[in-house]
């Protein structure tokens, strides 16, 4: 409740001159309690740690700077990531890392972050262009739009494309209009709360960019 009633000037102000020790605090407890809250199952526990994170780099993100990178990259980013199982024999083989339920969090909680203007601004200038920092605003632009793409909410089992080919040739009619019908299906996958999020965060990035050029 402070860091969303307190403006920017007298939280810096007081973590700065008045509550050194606190800052500190802030920096490495809190913090660290919040990366242990966020792999928690509990839905609850992680939509709450998500908005304490979001207020607190809203807030005093100046102090920050390295833990706004491991939260970004290992709490959203690797939520919203593909992973290969691991007993997989198809190396091409993807699957989400995470439940719907976990990447509609994250994604909300991105959104926020994809809403504030100067805040992807200086995620830009501060990391993308620190050669000793991740690429956070590249990143985050690349996975939005990677979620934001229907396509791919399906497992991508594609690996073997070519096989089958001879076979595909020997087939009846009936199988070709069944084949048909499932490639148009395929082309025309519909848009889930998921690829909206993710679309709205693309959109919001643009904006930002737009109102500063």
């Amino acid at each position: 409740i402070a860091l969303e009633t307190m403006s920017d000037e007298d939280i810096d102000d007081a973590l700065s001159t008045r509550y050194p020790r606190l800052l500190t605090i802030m920096q490495n407890d809190l913090c660290r309690n919040l990366l242990r809250l966020s792999t928690s199952p509990d839905l609850t526990i992680l939509g709450l740690a998500l908005r304490v994170i979001f207020n607190l780099f809203n807030s005093i993100k100046d102090h920050l700077k390295v833990q706004l990178e491991v939260f970004l990259t290992s709490v959203h980013l690797r939520t919203l990531s593909f992973s290969t199982p691991p007993n997989s024999a198809n190396s091409n083989e993807r699957v989400w890392s995470s439940s719907p339920e976990r990447r509609e969090l994250a994604l909300e909680s991105l959104l926020e972050f994809c809403r504030e203007p100067m805040l992807m601004a200086d995620l830009y200038l501060n990391y993308d262009c620190d050669i000793n920092c991740t690429n956070l605003f590249e990143t985050i632009c690349v996975t939005l739009a990677r979620v934001a793409n229907p396509e791919n909410e399906s497992v991508d089992r594609s690996g073997n494309g070519g096989e089958g080919e001879s076979d595909g040739q020997q087939s009846s009619d009936d199988d070709d209009g069944d084949d048909d019908a499932a490639v148009t299906q395929y082309q025309k996958p519909r848009l889930n709360i998921l690829n909206r999020l993710a679309l709205e965060g693309v959109l919001a990035v643009i904006d930002a960019i737009a109102r500063r050029c």
